[in-house]
């Protein structure tokens, strides 16, 4: 098979990039009932249970699920205009884990700063830088 496993374009012309066959629809990844109650996606990694296959080299970042989580669990009951205003949503949950961080740095006249929180988003609305040096 292709050796690029789709990281890169690959020559559709050659044999040896031919689709293989196809996978049962039932060996697909699924998930039902979580705990949250809501089936949620922007790209991420759904879970970390192993799959047989090669699926994605690329996985959305953390802060675009913790967002959309956010804004579906913001409401009990969603509308057609509650889904639109989710899907093009422009808030940055990126934005808001390091603006606080670099702010920090500014004031400090350091270039580097360190905080728990840079580490991994955190669900907090605005998560505070804990030191600068």
């Amino acid at each position: 098979g292709s050796t690029s496993r789709g990281l890169v374009p690959s020559a559709g012309w050659l044999a040896v990039n031919d689709w293989k066959g196809t996978r049962p629809y039932d060996s697909n990844p699924w998930i039902l009932n979580p705990p949250g109650g809501v089936v949620a996606n922007t790209n991420n990694r759904l879970t970390d249970a192993p799959f047989p296959d090669h699926l994605s080299f690329d996985w959305g970042d953390a802060h675009r699920i913790l967002r959309a989580e956010r804004l579906l669990s913001a409401r009990r009951i969603h509308t057609r205009d509650s889904f639109v205003g989710i899907q093009t949503d422009t808030v940055s949950e990126a934005a808001r884990t390091l603006l606080p961080l670099i702010g920090c740095c500014r004031r400090a006249g350091s270039t580097r700063a360190t905080a728990s929180s840079a580490s991994r988003p955190t669900p907090s609305p605005r998560p505070r830088a804990r030191s600068c040096r």
